[in-house]
C-alpha cells in the first residue's frame, strides 16, 4: 500500500460537488487517446511499455513495466476498475494481438488523486504472474530526481495518429521537449493553468505534433528511465502542452509500494558472505569498522574516513536507530576485541533506491573520536573514476563457504575492477538493470566471491576507497560483486562531512 496519508474535508467535499471531473469534460474526451504526428516504433523498440486492457481484449491505457510483477500507470485510468476486468499485455507491437496476457491482482491508486485537478495522477498495477525478460519485454527503473526543462524526452503510445482519426494498429512514438511549469501554465487557459502542480511534468511539441493521451498511463522517458506517466492534455497537435505525472514527486510512494531489492530470496542468500578469502593479520586492514547493535551483534562492515566518520552502505543504515547501533573499530574478531564508539548521526544518501539498490552508500558519524593506533586508521575517498582491470581489495566478516558460519576473523579478497557493460552481460536482465553509474563491479574467480563482505565493508584500491560493498548473487559462482561507487558520490559525501 502506498504510504502516503491524506485527509478528506468537508470542504473539498463540498467543492468536488460543484467542481466538474476532469475526465468528463469535453475537451479531455477529445484529447483521449492519440499519438498525433509521431513515429511508427520498431518491434522491441520499447519493451517497457506494457498495454492495460479489458477483459475483452479492449485497450484502454497503457503503461511501464518497472520490475517483474508491477506496472505504472495513471489513476484516471485505473480508479474504480475491477480487478476481473484488467489484464496486462506486454511485449505487444500490435494493438490487439500479440505480447504476453496476464492477470492481474492488485490495482494501488494514489490515495491523493484527484479527479478534478488530475493531481497524483498515478497508480500501480500488480500482475499475477512474473513479466518474463526477453528481446521485447524489460524493465525501466524510475527516475527520482526532479528532471528541469530543455531535457529532451520520449512518449510511446497506441493512441490515433491523426486528428481526428483511429487507434494506431502498431505502437506510436514521438520526442518532446520538458518545459518549466511556469511555461506551461502560459501556454493554457486558466482554468487548465490551475491544474498544473507539483506532480505534473510539462512537454511540448511542434505544432501537428502531440501526445494527446499517447496513451493514457503510458511512459515519458529521460536517459532510459521513467520520468512521467501520461496524464492529460488538450485537442491534439495544436503545439499545447501535454501533462504528465512526476515520477519524482511521488516516487516515495512507488517504492513503499513495489518490494525491496533487499527483501529478494537471492539478496539474503548472497547476505554476509566472503567465499573463498584470506584471513587477515591483526592490524592490516585498520580502516575497517564493524557496525553492531546495542546487543553487540555485527550486521554491516564500514570504513573510517576520518576521526568520526564511517562510510557504509544505506541498506544498512536506512530506518536504524541511533540507540540501536554501535561502531567498533580496531576489531579482527567478530564479535570480541576492538573499540566501541555510540552513534550520534545517520546520513543515508538521499537519492538511494532499495528497488534498483542506486546509491547504495551512506555515512556514519561516531559520537566520540576515533583515536589512531596501530590497528585503528582512516582511508581517503577516491574522488575519480575507477576504470577496468584494476586490482582492489575487499575486506569484511562474512561467510567464508557457501553455505556455512560467518567468520570469526575478519577476510579479504583480492578481486578485479570490470567495466559495467562487462558486468551486465554476466548478469541477469534484472539485476542488469540495476547496474548505474553510481555501481562499481569487481570479478573474481570460481569458487571466490565477496558476498556482501560485509555489507558497507570497503573496496579499496592504491590506499584509497573506490567501493561500498552493496549487492551480488549468491556466492563464489564467478558472478560479479557489486558496490557503490565512492566517486559517483563523492561530491556529496564531501558535503556532508565538512558541515
Amino acid at each position: 500500500m502506498f504510504r502516503c496519508f491524506f485527509a478528506v474535508t468537508l470542504i473539498a467535499c463540498s467543492l468536488a460537488a460543484i467542481v466538474p471531473d476532469a475526465t468528463e469534460t469535453e475537451e479531455f474526451k477529445q484529447w483521449s487517446g492519440r499519438i498525433v504526428g509521431g513515429h511508427e516504433a520498431t518491434p522491441g523498440q520499447f519493451p517497457y511499455q506494457a498495454s492495460m486492457r479489458s477483459a475483452a481484449n479492449a485497450h484502454f491505457c497503457g503503461g511501464s513495466i518497472i520490475n517483474r510483477r508491477w506496472v505504472v500507470c495513471a489513476a484516471h485510468c485505473t480508479n474504480n476498475r475491477l480487478l476481473a476486468n484488467t489484464m496486462v499485455v506486454v511485449g505487444a507491437h500490435h494493438r490487439v494481438t500479440g505480447g504476453t496476457t496476464h492477470s492481474v491482482e492488485r490495482i494501488v491508486n494514489h490515495p491523493n488523486f484527484s479527479q478534478i485537478s488530475l493531481a497524483n495522477d498515478i497508480s500501480m498495477v500488480r500482475s499475477a504472474t512474473d513479466f518474463v525478460e526477453s528481446a521485447s519485454v524489460r524493465f525501466i527503473q524510475l527516475e527520482p530526481n526532479f528532471i528541469i526543462t530543455g531535457f529532451p524526452a520520449t512518449s510511446s503510445g497506441w493512441g490515433q495518429t491523426t486528428n481526428p482519426g483511429s487507434a494506431a494498429e502498431n505502437l506510436q512514438f514521438l520526442h518532446v521537449e520538458v518545459i518549466t511549469n511556469e511555461e506551461c501554465r502560459s501556454r493554457l487557459t486558466l482554468t487548465n493553468a490551475a491544474r498544473i502542480g507539483d506532480t505534473t511534468i510539462c512537454v511540448s511539441s511542434p505544432d501537428g505534433q502531440g501526445l494527446c493521451m499517447g496513451d493514457s498511463g503510458g511512459p515519458l522517458t529521460y536517459g532510459g528511465r521513467l520520468i512521467g506517466a501520461v496524464s492529460w492534455g488538450v485537442p491534439c497537435g495544436t503545439a499545447a502542452p501535454d501533462m504528465f505525472a512526476r515520477i519524482s514527486a511521488v516516487h516515495g510512494c512507488l517504492a513503499a509500494t513495489v518490494p525491496d531489492a533487499t527483501e529478494t530470496e537471492e539478496f539474503k542468500q548472497w547476505s554476509g558472505r566472503i567465499v573463498g578469502g584470506n584471513t587477515a593479520t591483526p592490524g592490516q586492514f585498520p580502516y575497517q569498522a564493524s557496525m553492531r547493535n546495542a546487543a553487540n551483534s555485527h550486521f554491516c562492515g564500514g570504513s573510517l574516513i576520518n576521526r568520526r566518520w564511517v562510510v557504509c552502505a544505506s541498506h544498512c543504515t536506512v530506518n536504524r536507530l541511533l540507540a540501536n547501533t554501535i561502531i567498533v573499530v580496531g576489531a579482527h574478531h567478530r564479535v570480541t576485541g576492538g573499540i566501541t564508539h555510540p552513534v550520534e548521526r545517520i546520513v543515508n544518501h538521499p537519492n538511494y533506491s532499495s528497488i534498483t539498490l542506486a546509491n547504495d552508500v551512506s555515512l556514519v558519524r561516531s559520537a566520540t573520536d576515533f583515536i589512531e593506533s596501530e590497528t585503528v586508521g582512516f582511508i581517503q575517498l577516491e574522488p575519480n573514476f575507477i576504470i577496468t582491470g584494476f586490482p582492489a581489495t575487499s575486506s569484511g566478516w562474512g561467510q567464508t563457504t557457501n553455505p556455512g558460519s560467518a567468520a570469526e576473523i575478519l577476510q579479504f579478497l583480492n578481486v578485479e575492477v570490470i567495466t559495467n557493460e562487462e558486468c551486465r552481460s554476466r548478469l541477469t536482465l534484472t539485476n542488469a538493470a540495476r547496474i548505474g553509474e553510481t555501481t562499481i563491479c569487481v570479478s573474481s574467480p570460481n569458487g571466490q566471491g565477496l558476498c556482501m563482505g560485509d555489507s558497507g565493508g570497503p573496496l579499496t584500491y592504491g590506499g584509497r576507497l573506490i567501493g561500498a560493498v552493496s549487492w551480488g548473487v549468491p556466492c563464489g559462482t564467478a558472478a560479479p560483486d557489486m558496490f557503490g561507487r565512492i566517486s559517483a558520490v563523492h561530491a556529496w559525501l564531501v558535503s556532508v562531512i565538512d558541515v
